[in-house]
């Protein structure tokens, strides 16, 4: 068994001779569906605003993170630190870590909103499961697939170790690379594979 993950187009070729499953990362992320018209008492949401202050964590500009803010809230609330993000819709998702002092700005495309803009008063009807999967899949997610590897650039490959133990273990390193990855300069899209 192995795992392969790979940054940038979330491009495969369906096969049944494969020896792959496919699952890009929107498989294992419960998009957030708390945030309604009402902000929580206390929090600031949809703030048309430029960053001031905080420490950026990660910046997504591609991939289902972008797609939609209950998605880039749901990416803020699974990173370890988020306490804040700006969106920009379909175009950016910012995550931030620490007191931030955004500017509000009628001419920014950004709207800043707190973490606790997607926290839910009552439990979300998204869940993981023992595989590390969202239950429901997301609509949009391409899981489970048996497929060949068809671009997109590799960035790890486990054949021992933790990562090649089950599903959940090899979707666990994506997220671990996807933090660091604006050291090394690539697109936050990824996929896993899991070769059995």
């Amino acid at each position: 068994m192995s795992c392969n993950l790979h940054a940038g187009e979330e491009t495969h070729v369906a096969s049944s001779t494969a020896s792959f499953l496919f699952y890009d990362s929107a498989c294992f992320i419960c998009p957030s569906k708390c945030l309604s018209g009402s902000s929580p008492a206390g929090a600031t949401c949809n703030v048309q605003a430029l960053s001031s202050g905080g420490t950026s964590i990660i910046s997504y500009n591609s991939g289902a993170s972008i797609e939609s803010i209950s998605a880039c809230g749901a990416t803020c609330l699974a990173t370890p630190g988020c306490t804040n993000l700006y969106y920009s819709p379909g175009k950016y998702c910012n995550l931030k870590a620490g007191a931030e002092t955004h500017k509000p700005s009628s001419t920014s495309e950004y709207y800043f909103y707190e973490s606790s803009c997607f926290e839910c008063a009552s439990p979300p009807s998204c869940r993981t499961d023992y595989q590390g999967l969202a239950v429901p899949q997301p609509s949009d997610a391409v899981c489970n697939v048996v497929a060949y590897s068809n671009g997109g650039t590799a960035i790890a490959s486990y054949s021992s170790g933790e990562a090649i133990k089950s599903l959940k273990a090899c979707g666990a390193q994506w997220y671990v690379l996807f933090l660091s990855l604006p050291s090394r300069g690539g697109s936050c899209a990824l996929f896993v594979t899991m070769s059995y």
